[in-house]
């Protein structure tokens, strides 16, 4: 079962990634494609209109036997000639794209498919000296024409990878469980196979001691048992040589949903999760079986061994713990390590790369200080993306240190006045409204969660922007908060985004991060130091209008007579 997830797995991963190389590679193709047509057609508008400027209108019926179809349009939109076609049968071209904006603007361009989607035409149009518009138009195959004609090579391709990836994939699956299917299940504390079945292994040893000393005193110490059992945590069954249940705990007939009359019953008549029953099905031929199962939504390491006498099958223990904690933390083990591994690896191979380039003396001197400022902004960037790391880190342990009164609104003016350069570099505008707000909490804490909001609105604004920092205080007989609203005019959140950016990494843009300088972990900090204070932020965006980030805080009384 395991041999065949792992080759699906990857034979499926292998043959998407082809799938997805085909796609891209024909999309780029095809994108390459369509800017030469368009970049043609462009020049030779410039050869029309000078041949017209030159010949007069004389010069357009010469062009009739070409394949470009030149069209004169008056600026209501009447054709008053075509090279293709009689202009009395026509209509008139006010509402075409091109020549919208071509009058508009002086020239325009658009492209359209032709009924059939097997062509693709494309228009350039311009408006001349005595205000008639000429357009030019090419018709060229479109993708879906250009894709059908390279279809038969592209399948022959693809069942060629698709061999190559089937023999690969049987060749890793095999290997990877081939130390699985030599675990010695009778003597775990002999088994070497992978490390991390070590701790499983030595558990297995353990409790396959525990159900022999079981076996021995079950009769004698039958009360004892029942004791034992209903006190532990795990979900305990044990059940006899015709698999009838001879004992289960209170946490085994929770997770199962058993009611007291299925004791002596067969368990696999009443057992209603199918990979459990088949775990005893196989303990019952006589080895260990162990599992991680999901059921109800929640991981349970299920554990059954067998029972055996004189080779004879006695019965089998079964044994569920909840291991849903652990999965969990591991899998964002994993996620958070490979993350963490893919951003330190592109500024080091940055930093490697161009450091060989100076020290092989090949690189002229002109180039030194260029391959020195993108070495400087690297190591910057890896620095910043440590150092955030680490704050995250210091967050996740949820360190109680002392607090104190903190004003949001002298904070805001500080951090404002620490960005200026920032912002005036690109050109966004930043006002400061509101009042003073007091809280109670960490002072560098509360400057990360206003920093990082501050310093994203400035970051993915657009040239000319503004952003508007405004504090405040809220009041109501439920609560009384500090609010800071951080108000951009920037490239905006899409609805399916704005739940998955305070996720570690996460990038709406990763281009425009990436050359910005972000790390993809500025808003988890804010989140988790929120958390920490007991506070809140809210997001309201709108694509390509803003984004507006409202952070609120418990709100302390501050004596405004004291001095501060």
């Amino acid at each position: 079962m395991m041999t065949k997830k792992i080759f699906y797995s990857i034979f499926s991963v292998s043959t998407l990634v082809f799938l997805l190389s085909m796609l891209l590679t024909f999309n780029a193709l095809y994108s390459y494609y369509s800017r030469v047509e368009e970049q043609r057609l462009e020049d030779n508008f410039n050869l029309v209109e000078q041949g017209i400027k030159e010949h007069g209108e004389e010069y357009l019926e010469n062009m009739k036997e070409s394949d470009l179809r030149l069209t004169l349009i008056s600026p209501d939109g009447k054709v008053l000639y075509d090279t293709k076609a009689d202009v009395s049968n026509v209509e008139n071209h006010e509402a075409r794209e091109e020549v919208k904006e071509a009058i508009e603007t002086g020239t325009g361009k658009s492209s359209r498919f032709s009924n059939t989607l097997t062509h693709m035409a494309y228009y350039y149009a311009k408006v001349l000296g005595d205000g008639n518009v000429l357009r030019l138009s090419v018709s060229t195959y479109s993708a879906i024409a250009l894709f059908m004609a390279i279809l038969p090579p592209l399948i022959l391709i693809f069942l060629a990878t698709l061999a190559v990836s089937m023999f690969l994939a049987i060749r890793l699956s095999r290997r990877i469980v081939a130390p699985l299917n030599e675990l010695d299940l009778d003597h775990p504390e002999a088994t070497h196979s992978y490390e991390e079945l070590e701790p499983l292994m030595l558990r297995l040893c353990l409790q396959q001691k525990q159900i022999k000393s079981q076996k021995e005193e079950i009769e004698d110490r039958a009360k004892e048992f029942h004791v034992i059992s209903n006190a532990v945590s795990e979900g305990l069954i044990l059940l006899g040589p015709d698999l009838n249940v001879i004992s289960i705990n209170p946490v085994a007939r929770a997770i199962l949903n058993w009611s007291e009359e299925t004791k002596h019953q067969p368990f696999l008549d009443f057992c209603p999760c199918k990979p459990i029953s088949q775990l005893v099905l196989k303990a019952k031929e006589g080895s260990k079986q162990s599992e991680i199962i999901e059921w109800q939504d929640e991981s349970w390491l299920t554990e059954v061994a067998p029972v055996l006498h004189a080779q004879e099958f006695q019965g089998c223990v079964l044994l569920m713990i909840n291991v849903t904690s652990q999965q969990q933390a591991e899998k964002m083990r994993r996620e958070f390590t490979g993350n963490v591994s893919h951003e330190l690896k592109t500024p080091l191979q940055i930093i490697s790369g161009y450091s060989e380039l100076l020290c092989s003396g090949l690189t002229s001197m002109e180039d030194v200080p260029k391959f020195s400022e993108q070495i400087l902004r690297e190591s910057r960037r890896m620095t910043a993306l440590i150092n955030e790391i680490l704050t995250l880190s210091y967050l996740d342990e949820a360190v109680n240190e002392e607090s104190e009164p903190i004003d949001l609104y002298a904070l805001s003016q500080n951090i404002i006045d620490e960005l200026a350069m920032q912002a005036k570099k690109e050109k966004i505008h930043m006002k400061l409204d509101g009042s003073p707000a007091w809280i109670q909490g960490n002072p560098a804490m509360v400057r990360s969660i206003l920093f990082n909001l501050i310093d994203n609105a400035i970051k993915y604004n657009r040239p000319e922007g503004s952003i508007r920092v405004q504090v405040s205080n809220s009041q109501s007989e439920e609560k009384r908060e500090a609010i800071v609203r951080i108000e951009d005019t920037g490239l905006g959140i899409l609805p399916s985004e704005q739940e998955r950016i305070f996720e570690r990494f996460y990038r709406v843009d990763k281009s425009r991060s990436r050359q910005k300088g972000g790390t993809g972990l500025g808003l988890s900090i804010v989140k988790h130091a929120l958390r920490i204070h007991n506070g809140r932020i809210e997001l309201s965006s709108v694509p390509d209008e803003g984004s507006v980030f409202t952070v609120s805080f418990p709100m302390v009384e501050m004596d405004t007579n004291s001095d501060q």
